[in-house]
C-alpha cells in the first residue's frame, strides 16, 4: 500500500511539472507560428489529458480498490499521437521562422499516427509479435527524443547553453529509468524509488528547458515588435517642417 502511495505522489508531482514544460513549450511555438502553435497545443492536450486519466486511475485503485470507471488506462494511446503531434508543431515552427514552412501542417501527422497505430495493430496481431505496450513505448520515444531534439536546435539558435544542458539531461535520466526498469526481475520499493526519482528529475529538467526556451523566445519576439514598430515611424516621411515628402 505504501508503495501504491508512493506511485500515486510520484505521478502527480511529475505530471505538474510535465504540464507546465508542455505549456511553456506550446506557447513557444504560438509565439512562433499561430497555426503550429494550434498542433502542439494538441500533442500538449493529449499528453496532459493521458497523464491526468493515468494518475486519477491510481488513486482510484488505492482509494477504491477498482481502475477508474473499471477499465484500464492505456497511458501510452495518449502519449503517441501526443508527442507526434508536439514534434511536428515544434518543427513547422521553426521553418515558419525560417520562412519555410508548409501550408498543410496538419496531414503529416495525422498520417504519421495512423501508420503507427496501424503497425502497432499489425504487429500486435501476430503470434510471437512484440505487445502493445513495446510497440508504442518505442514509437513514443521516438517521438519525444526528436521533439527535444528540436529544442537543443532551437536553444542553439538564440545560444541558450543552459536548455541544451537540461535537455541533454532529460534524455539521459530517460534513458537511465528505462534501464533501470529492465534491470530488476520483479518490482520492489528499491526500484520503483529509484525510477520515481530519475522521473521526477527528468521532468524538471524538461520544465526548465521549456520555461527558458520560452521567456527567450517572447523576449526576442517583442524585441522585433519594438524594431519594426521603429522602422515604420523612421520611413514615414516628417512633417513637421524641416522635411516632407519629395514630389
Amino acid at each position: 500500500m505504501q508503495t501504491m502511495w508512493m506511485l500515486a505522489a510520484g505521478d502527480l508531482l511529475t505530471f505538474s511539472l510535465t504540464t507546465a514544460a508542455l505549456w511553456w513549450l506550446t506557447s513557444m511555438i504560438g509565439l512562433m507560428d499561430a497555426e503550429s502553435g494550434y498542433l502542439a497545443g494538441l500533442g500538449a492536450l493529449m499528453i496532459s489529458f493521458g497523464g491526468a486519466l493515468s494518475s486519477l486511475n491510481r488513486f482510484s485503485r488505492l482509494a477504491m480498490g477498482q481502475s477508474l470507471f473499471g477499465w484500464s488506462i492505456d497511458l501510452f494511446q495518449f502519449l503517441t499521437p501526443g508527442f507526434v503531434c508536439l514534434a511536428y508543431g515544434l518543427w513547422y515552427g521553426q521553418q515558419a521562422l525560417r520562412l519555410r514552412r508548409t501550408t498543410q501542417i496538419w496531414l503529416a501527422p495525422m498520417l504519421t499516427i495512423f501508420a503507427i497505430q496501424s503497425f502497432a495493430a499489425l504487429m500486435i496481431g501476430r503470434q510471437n509479435g512484440p505487445s502493445q505496450f513495446i510497440v508504442l513505448l518505442s514509437f513514443t520515444s521516438i517521438a519525444s527524443f526528436t521533439m527535444i531534439g528540436l529544442c537543443i536546435r532551437q536553444a542553439r539558435w538564440q545560444g541558450l547553453r543552459t536548455v541544451i544542458i537540461f535537455s541533454a539531461a532529460y534524455l539521459t535520466m530517460i534513458s537511465s529509468m528505462n534501464i533501470i526498469a529492465h534491470s530488476f526481475n520483479e518490482q520492489n520499493d528499491l526500484m520503483i524509488s529509484m525510477v520515481l526519482t530519475t522521473n521526477m528529475l527528468a521532468a524538471l529538467c524538461f520544465a526548465g528547458a521549456g520555461w527558458i526556451l520560452y521567456q527567450s523566445t517572447k523576449r526576442r519576439q517583442q524585441i522585433q515588435r519594438i524594431m519594426a514598430m521603429l522602422d515604420d515611424s523612421l520611413a514615414q516621411p516628417k512633417l513637421n517642417g524641416r522635411a516632407g515628402p519629395i514630389h
